[in-house]
């Protein structure tokens, strides 16, 4: 009796021992059930209960909200990564890959509880220098595009420290992801600092899409402060396209106000949309009152280049007085680049004014038709002002004039002028001829550096070396030097002449030079193109060069860029 009364107690202490162990195993993985239960109630207070449970678990509870975070389910992601908030230490780290991983996804309440998370930890960026009240922001290097993106949406969308929240808003823009577009937009509807307004109607135009249109056109129309109103009309004119054009010209019908007026159209002209041509041309046949829109009209025409303009732009050109707006026509006529042009501005070189030779000379170099050669050359050896004969220097610099040799080598001697001489220099730069390097060696050791700077760019080597050494405090000076070094492998210097393809004083011959000894996977920039198209070229070829500037190597041999292999 003892016996199996002992046997019995045995056999239930066993088996209670066995059930304890069981449940020492058993407990943990049903406590996370529950609480994962309760993280996706419709209670708030409940859920709020399991998220400060699961912080108190600490390193116990990593390996279930690693889990979670990959599960997709919002409310398990979101009260994971606040539960990871309320951890000790840097505890949260070990789900590192995980909110990595949640970054990298389409914006949605899950990468913003993700970004939350990352950003209150001082780990998704430090502010860095202050720069004319830009902050720079140092981010960590871990983010990806995606990742960056998602960061930046949740700094604009939350009430953080202003100017880190312009910075993001600008990086947005950097980034270019459409997927930001909806946070930006409600950003600039709701917010109240012009200055935010402003990053973030920048932030809409880089990122180009047209469904902020309206928005943009909103704060462009109505915007009492200049600065944001400014740059939604440039985010405009980034974007383009058909439908912002016909948005604008139905703004333009209902504006009375002068200023206004000039300002869309001027944004029209830099969208390059050819349904705004046959608008812009008849702007130029308003009466005097209206000359504010011919003025604006005709600049825009130039950004379009389109050629229908032409015929108006030359009848217009021989009835007005007005200087600025004859100003306007002929740097349009230059913009187009149309043959028809070239005899009447030949004819403005013998019997316009001084402003209209400066304007025409420079058209003439611009269209480069060479019979223009003759009459450039009598300007250059004319009695006239600085301005017309600089424009002339670098109208025969752009055609290669061997002609001119002769004239230029005469003004590199003046020494009164010494603008002229720095043109002429540059100009016989890209003219061939032996006799040439004789001429400029002769220069230099006259004291014009500018000689040195030509010799350089010709023919590289020692010569460029001598320019180099010159400490000449002109900024002109190093602009065209970082040309010559551009022409002769060095890296660095290329992303200058690209932010010059298309400057007003640039010597454009200098800058083709260096696109001429490009890889052949470097973008194309088509010095003929309208305004728009060349910009947009140009903001392409940046891009491209800073995406690919570790890679770019200088073969000396053939005298040009090649790409190294990843």
């Amino acid at each position: 009796m003892k016996s199996n009364l002992s046997l019995k107690l045995g056999f239930f202490v066993i088996l209670l021992f066995a059930l304890l162990i069981t449940g020492m195993f058993t407990y943990p993985s049903i406590r996370y059930r529950i609480l994962e239960s309760r993280l996706q109630s419709n209670d708030s207070s409940v859920r709020k209960k399991a998220i400060i449970a699961l912080s108190g678990y600490g390193h116990q509870a990593i390996p279930r909200i690693r889990d979670w975070l990959q599960s997709g389910n919002k409310l398990l992601v979101v009260g994971s990564c606040q539960a990871l908030d309320g951890m000790k230490g840097n505890t949260w780290k070990d789900a590192l890959p995980e909110l990595k991983q949640v970054l990298g996804r389409p914006p949605s309440a899950k990468t913003d509880a993700a970004a939350a998370l990352i950003y209150k930890k001082g780990y998704a960026c430090t502010p860095g220098h202050k720069s004319e009240g830009f902050l720079y922001l140092n981010w960590n290097s871990l983010w990806q595009p995606a990742a960056k993106r998602n960061l930046c949406i949740h700094i604009i969308s939350n009430k953080i420290d202003d100017s880190i929240r312009k910075t993001a808003a600008y990086t947005l823009g950097e980034i270019g992801d459409p997927a930001a577009l909806k946070y930006l937009v409600k950003l600039l509807k709701n917010e109240s600092d012009p200055i935010m307004r402003m990053y973030v109607s920048e932030a809409l135009g880089k990122i180009g899409d047209d469904r902020a249109g309206e928005p943009l056109l909103e704060v462009f129309k109505n915007e009492s402060d200049y600065r944001p109103r400014d740059e939604a009309g440039r985010a405009l004119s980034e974007i383009g396209g058909s439908r912002i054009a016909k948005m604008l010209l139905e703004m333009l019908v209902e504006e009375t106000n002068p200023e206004k007026r000039r300002s869309i159209i001027n944004v029209l002209g830099k969208t390059g949309e050819e349904c705004a041509v046959e608008s812009l041309i008849a702007l130029l046949k308003k009466p005097i009152p209206k000359s504010f829109d011919r003025n604006a009209a005709a600049l825009a025409l130039g950004r379009m280049g389109d050629k229908r303009a032409v015929k108006p732009l030359l009848e217009l050109l021989g009835k007005v007085e007005n200087m600025f707006l004859r100003r306007e026509i002929i740097g349009t006529l230059a913009q187009v680049r149309d043959e028809r042009a070239v005899d009447p501005l030949i004819a403005l070189l013998e019997t316009g004014s001084r402003y209209d030779i400066e304007s025409a000379a420079r058209a003439l170099g611009l269209i480069g038709n060479t019979r223009a050669v003759a009459p450039l050359i009598n300007v250059l050896e004319g009695d006239y002002f600085t301005n017309p004969k600089r424009s002339a220097i670098n109208a025969l610099g752009r055609l290669g004039a061997t002609e001119a040799i002769s004239s230029l080598a005469k003004i590199l001697g003046e020494t009164e002028r010494p603008r002229l001489r720095t043109c002429a220099a540059v100009a016989l730069a890209n003219i061939e001829g032996e006799s040439v390097n004789d001429i400029l060696r002769s220069s230099l050791k006259n004291g014009n550096n500018y000689a040195a700077i030509a010799l350089g760019w010709r023919n590289g080597g020692p010569d460029l070396a001598a320019a180099r050494n010159i400490r000449a405090g002109e900024s002109y000076y190093h602009l065209i030097l970082g040309f010559a070094e551009a022409s002769w492998g060095k890296v660095n210097y290329i992303s200058n002449v690209i932010g010059n393809c298309y400057g007003r004083n640039t010597p454009h011959w200098l800058v083709e030079d260096v696109l001429m000894r490009m890889p052949e996977e470097c973008p194309k920039f088509d010095f003929k193109a309208n305004y728009s198209v060349r910009d947009k070229q140009a903001k392409t070829m940046m891009e491209w060069y800073k995406e690919n500037k570790s890679r770019l190597a200088w073969d000396p041999g053939k005298q040009r860029y090649y790409l190294k292999k990843e």
